[in-house]
């Protein structure tokens, strides 16, 4: 096969077919790693293994996509199968099915909706005037009904009466004569909740409960200590100053500034260099073995790498003009609140093996999105910076490590990599920065 046809031919399997190295290696029955040299030969740049993550997981959405929205859109809606039954159908869990539908943008019908009861007119009237005119709560119209204060709400919600919230419900009855006294030593004479606590006998969430049912607005904590009523012009100036690009910037800076002083409290190195965590300073001994060399690890010059203009703290390791970046993706790296919310809720619901493997699909396929997020931010500081045109590889496991120091020259078995990595982060361990006793 002539060099023009091979190029073409490797080009228009990596590209255009998006095959990988070890796919085209199958094909052609050799090596990945002949088919990566074969490759750098003739001029073809690979793509990058978070690319490569990425087009594979548009993939699987889009295959994920094909097979379930139709179908689940046409049992859930047309047909009017609720989760439990499509779950019967597909022989899986109702979470599975869940999990499916929120992938493929299904909007699903609420706890209410899918429960509705036929109410009649009559019954409506009752619990309207049980509860809104008696002022009954759930509880006593169940004991009444001889049903649960679930039922009654379940059967409140059906016909359309809306019930009140706890805190209207925890609101006690206070005299006129109690929220005078409270607004006079509250208002008038400055007096904390834990203080006008102390002269009733009672603790500061006791007042603080009796003030919110008299309706006797509290201070906030900056007003506390200023000792005066802060009008809402100033909170808003306050709340506002928090979020202009000065303020912002100093918040980075300042982080990226307690982010280093932590990092000279962790783990000092055979007493050459810092490292934020025991994996950490195992990857840079592990590099200074098999690829750059003894000693051969550099504060600022190839490790923590923060010179010509890179601005998000420093990047890991540099090794022969690539970046490396160290980083297990762990959940907590998820920084929306309603993710990781619903990640507990999912964990919560997964009770049989088969919804405990949908959660455990759905936490892989998460830490990859994640992955590919956190690589973007530290390439696109590579990017802006006198760097530019250098590659991040992330290494988020010791696979993926390993696989790095192979293609920079480093000659072990993954077996033999392992056991001398798991040695080194036990050496790393014995040398934590030993606090001095206060």
């Amino acid at each position: 096969m002539s060099e023009w046809t091979m190029k073409n031919r490797y080009d228009w399997m990596h590209n255009e077919l998006e095959m990988t190295p070890a796919e085209i290696g199958k094909v052609d029955g050799i090596s990945r790693g002949a088919v990566c040299k074969r490759m750098e030969k003739r001029g073809l740049k690979r793509r990058s293994k978070a690319e490569a993550r990425k087009k594979r997981a548009i993939a699987d959405k889009n295959n994920f996509l094909e097979k379930y929205r139709d179908r689940y859109d046409w049992m859930y809606n047309d047909l009017g199968m609720n989760t439990n039954e499509i779950a019967k159908v597909d022989n899986s869990s109702n979470t599975t099915i869940c999990h499916r539908m929120d992938v493929c943008e299904l909007d699903r019908r609420s706890l209410a909706g899918s429960t509705q009861k036929n109410i009649s007119k009559e019954e409506k009237d009752r619990y309207d005037w049980m509860y809104n005119d008696l002022g009954m709560t759930t509880k006593e119209i169940g004991k009444v009904n001889g049903t649960s204060a679930g039922t009654v709400c379940s059967d409140m919600d059906s016909c359309g009466l809306e019930r009140r919230s706890s805190a209207e419900y925890s609101k006690k009855n206070i005299s006129k004569e109690e929220k005078d006294r409270y607004d006079w030593m509250y208002n008038d004479l400055g007096m904390t909740t834990k203080e006008i606590g102390k002269v009733n006998g009672t603790s500061a969430g006791t007042v603080c409960s009796d003030m919110d049912s008299c309706g006797l607005e509290r201070r906030g904590r900056a007003e506390s200590h200023l000792g005066k009523k802060l009008s809402n012009e100033t909170k808003k100036k306050i709340s506002d100053s928090h979020y202009t690009p000065e303020a912002i910037e100093r918040d980075r800076i300042h982080g990226i500034l307690t982010c280093e002083r932590i990092r000279l409290q962790k783990y000092h190195v055979d007493k050459r260099f810092y490292s934020d965590s025991i994996e950490e300073g195992a990857v840079a001994l592990m590099l200074e073995d098999y690829v750059i060399g003894k000693k051969g690890i550099k504060e600022g010059v190839n490790f923590q790498v923060k010179d010509r203009g890179i601005d998000n703290g420093g990047i890991d390791f540099l090794v022969n003009d690539e970046f490396l970046e160290w980083h297990p993706i762990q959940d907590y790296d998820e920084k929306d609140r309603d993710v990781r919310v619903m990640y507990r809720e999912l964990k919560k619901d997964a009770r049989t093996p088969e919804g405990q493997k949908t959660v455990n699909e759905w936490r892989k396929d998460h830490r990859d999105e994640l992955a590919v997020d956190y690589w973007m931010k530290r390439q696109g500081a590579v990017d802006d910076s006198g760097y530019a045109g250098a590659n991040v590889e992330l290494a988020r496991n010791e696979r993926e490590l390993y696989d790095f120091m192979v293609k920079h020259g480093a000659d072990v078995s993954y077996t033999a990599f392992r056991k001398d990595f798991n040695d080194k982060k036990k050496y790393v361990k014995t040398c934590k920065v030993l606090r001095e006793a206060a």
